[in-house]
């Protein structure tokens, strides 16, 4: 294999920064990790400037050849990378060039780096949301699995952090399990929208020379090619998109982290953390620190910025590329990388929980709420009702037993009976929410059936973008393409 030979010559990459500004503007560090897209994106060009009559096929075998050789030597961590070539394309096509020779300088025929970066990006972005995607059900796995160990256990329900009413344990799991849900829908609505192909959109009008943009987007599993190349080349939607669907997710995944921290503190005493969830202090050898669920926390000021630079960085600009777009990339991958270390930390968290019932700790006036409602069900009004319960509620609330529990609500209204003292029971205060969607347990058992159906479908539609991305790996392994 012959060694990169290329010599700083105009006629060579003339283009590349020169002087004091060349590290300014060199992206090679941050975009290396777009290196099997970048390969990827350029054999389907091959293909399309083959059909173009651009290369013949000799040609564009010889590139080929040269092109997964590259990709062999950055696997193998040999490729003679130079941050003088700024970015990993010119870093590519430097080296093909010294392996394929003059066929190797046809590669950049009916295209620019501007329609190159792109399509990388969302090359990069596309298998990016398939392990997310991925990295997601764990989580919803264990949130499942402890609602359905969670049986009839019964935990406070909390508004503005004040004991509300009772709830199952299930019933809490599952609220964090339909967020995650609708954060694996909206990513997987904005690989919609990642999946179009820039490719041959050139640097702003597109090309004169015979090219079909239809080619590379078949090649590479898009779902359809662009139809405008000044948007082509200039647009970050799709990064602005699914940076967003990540910051909402990390959000998520903070108040996940939030909830265990309360709830693993000897005021709340609901849970208790494994020990791979936690760490011990320097200072303190009493404490079991939840320093995952804190770092988790702690993740999604990060993302938030991630999202908000982007916003700002487009926020600006005028139509068609500009070189500042090349700074959106860095927010997207830290926003990837920090969501995807958070998921693979909180599954791991959530599987070793261990919950305490506490049932028994739940006060009678967190019944008031079903107090009030047993006499709207006999006919009292509900404001009437609701102030019948509110200015008596301490002396129900204070009965020692069931018989004054009954004696303080019928000196409250002659409505009540036996059975609005049962309702002062954590476990007949929970069966008697019988609307769907609520804590009942005819309701929590059907939303468990409903979680195992959704876990499904979001299964089936990361089936579905595997199989758009197979395209991207059968190019690299030669399974098609030149």
């Amino acid at each position: 294999m012959q060694p990169l030979s290329l010599p700083r010559e105009p006629a060579a990459h003339s283009f590349v920064a020169q002087g004091a500004g060349a590290s300014f503007v060199a992206s090679l560090s941050v975009d290396r990790r777009l290196a099997a897209a970048d390969v990827a994106g350029d054999l389907a060009h091959v293909a399309m400037l083959q059909a173009a009559g651009l290369l013949t096929r000799q040609e564009a075998k010889q590139v080929a050849a040269a092109l997964r050789d590259c990709l062999s030597e950055i696997e193998a961590g040999t490729f003679p990378w130079d941050e003088a070539l700024e970015d990993v394309h010119t870093n590519v096509e430097a080296r093909v060039i010294a392996l394929a020779g003059r066929a190797g300088e046809k590669l950049h025929a009916a295209r620019s780096r501007n329609d190159q970066v792109v399509l990388d990006e969302r090359l990069h972005l596309r298998l990016a949301i398939e392990g997310l995607l991925e990295a997601i059900l764990p989580l919803q796995r264990a949130l499942l699995r402890q609602a359905e160990a969670a049986g009839p256990a019964i935990v406070p329900g909390y508004t503005h952090l004040q004991r509300a009413q009772p709830i199952l344990l299930a019933h809490a799991l599952l609220a964090h399990l339909w967020r995650l849900s609708r954060d694996a829908d909206r990513l997987y609505d904005a690989f919609l929208r990642v999946n179009v192909s820039p490719a041959g959109a050139g640097a702003v009008a597109g090309t004169s020379l015979p090219v079909d943009p239809q080619i590379p987007a078949a090649l590479l599993g898009f779902d359809r090619a662009f139809a405008n190349s000044v948007d082509a080349t200039s647009d970050r939607d799709f990064l602005v998109e699914t940076t967003g669907a990540l910051a909402l997710l990390a959000v998520h995944l903070s108040q996940l982290a939030e909830d265990l921290v309360l709830a693993s503190t000897e005021e709340f005493g609901l849970a208790s953390l494994a020990d791979g969830g936690v760490a011990g202090s320097s200072f303190l050898p009493n404490k079991r620190n939840p320093d995952v669920p804190e770092l988790v926390r702690g993740t999604a000021g990060g993302v938030i910025g991630d999202l908000l630079a982007l916003l700002a960085l487009l926020k600006g600009l005028p139509l068609g590329y500009s070189r500042d777009l090349q700074a959106g990339k860095a927010s997207a991958f830290h926003a990837i990388d920090a969501t995807s270390g958070a998921l693979a930390a909180m599954a791991d968290v959530v599987a070793g929980l261990r919950f305490q019932d506490r049932a028994a700790a739940i006060a009678p006036a967190e019944s008031a709420a079903l107090l009030v409602e047993y006499l709207v069900r006999k006919g009292v009004p509900h404001r009437e009702a609701y102030e019948t319960v509110k200015s008596h509620l301490p002396a129900i609330a204070a009965s020692r037993d069931e018989p004054s529990a009954l004696a303080s609500l019928r000196a409250a209204s002659r409505d009540f009976d036996e059975g609005a003292v049962a309702l002062l029971r954590p476990s007949v205060a929970v069966a008697a929410v019988a609307s769907p969607g609520g804590t009942g347990p005819e309701a929590v058992a059907h939303q468990l059936l409903e979680a195992e159906a959704t876990l499904g479908r979001q299964s089936y539609h990361i089936n579905l973008i595997a199989k758009k991305n197979r395209r991207i790996s059968d190019l690299l392994s030669g399974e098609a393409g030149p």
